[in-house]
């Protein structure tokens, strides 16, 4: 897959190819699958308002398939986050884990 550091954001014409490959609709959504992917806010909103598609198309990082409406999502990570410091439970654990937007 498309390894890269925190710091780089860039991608790369072989990344667009592995994208192509793996049949998925921007570079960053090669993790998809994995659930370890970032949401591309503005093609979410493409997708659940009818707003203009991302500019970026393949090229961008973030994940350009299918998620629940991002602000759905992001309610209910702050809900879990809060719950879980209610239970006292360590942070970064439950289901979103990994989400970020």
């Amino acid at each position: 897959g498309v390894q890269r550091s925190a710091t780089q954001s860039q991608v790369s014409v072989s990344d667009v190819f592995v994208a192509r490959a793996a049949n998925v609709k921007s570079c960053g959504s090669i993790a998809h699958g994995t659930g370890l992917c970032r949401i591309c806010v503005h093609e979410n909103k493409h997708q659940h308002m009818g707003e203009k598609p991302c500019f970026k198309g393949v090229l961008c990082e973030r994940c350009h398939e299918d998620h629940m409406w991002y602000r759905k999502v992001k309610k209910q990570v702050w809900a879990d986050r809060a719950r879980q410091r209610l239970e006292g439970e360590p942070s970064g654990g439950g289901p979103n884990k990994h989400f970020s937007i």
